[in-house]
């Protein structure tokens, strides 16, 4: 899955951007053979990832909190979760502690992740917590 389809946007331009920006790294670490031999590159773009989803997720929340999202307290939690998860990852690039088979499988996680929080998670949130209200949010 390169490409954010209709079905998973939340009708939110900068929401749909992140979560687009996002898709296409994990994409492409997926993809980029030199990533996955050079424990410096891969490291890289583990900090990219993070950094980027840390920005998505700050953004995220405010509009879930302006919103009066209900399940706003284990959303974050999740976010959380993941951040720690990405910050255990790169952790353990920087000390040299991944076996080489493991940045596959790392990607793949990954993938998982963002298909299954983002994709889904996020989805039910927006559509639940913005469209359903007359709600400035939606651009």
């Amino acid at each position: 899955m390169n490409d954010l389809d209709d079905k998973h946007k939340s009708g939110i331009t900068l929401l749909d951007q992140q979560h687009q920006q996002l898709m296409t790294m994990l994409s492409h670490v997926k993809t980029d053979h030199e990533a996955q031999k050079n424990p410096k590159i891969f490291l890289e773009t583990l900090v990219e990832i993070n950094e980027l989803a840390r920005e998505h997720f700050t953004f995220e929340e405010s509009l879930l909190e302006k919103a009066g999202s209900d399940r706003l307290e284990l959303h974050c939690s999740q976010h959380e979760r993941i951040l720690y998860d990405l910050n255990d990852l790169i952790l353990s690039c920087m000390n040299d502690e991944l076996p080489g088979s493991s940045y596959t499988e790392i990607v793949e996680l990954m993938t998982e992740w963002f298909e299954k929080h983002i994709l889904l998670e996020d989805k039910y949130f927006f559509d639940k917590h913005i469209h359903h209200h007359a709600n400035p949010l939606q651009d």
